[in-house]
């Protein structure tokens, strides 16, 4: 995982220490307020919610590398 996605990963999660994993769903939520304009649309929710690429860099990153939208994915670091 590049430093820059982990770096927003671990600021959503406060303090993640000492856990050695965090559950984290893949498009689960979306932190940063609002949508972009502009950008790919990833997929629309059941609310009409259009989700973009750009909007949530570590979902992106996540769904880029194989996972897929809603999974949740456990990750495992080490500091």
């Amino acid at each position: 995982m590049p430093s820059n996605v982990r770096d927003v990963l671990f600021q959503r999660f406060s303090k993640p220490y000492p856990y050695e994993y965090i559950n984290f769903r893949v498009y689960g939520s979306t932190p940063e307020a609002g949508n972009s304009e502009s950008g790919e649309v990833v997929f629309v929710k059941h609310s009409g919610e259009v989700v973009k690429k750009g909007v949530d860099i570590v979902s992106d990153w996540l769904h880029e590398n194989g996972a897929q939208i809603s999974e949740n994915v456990i990750i495992v670091y080490s500091l």
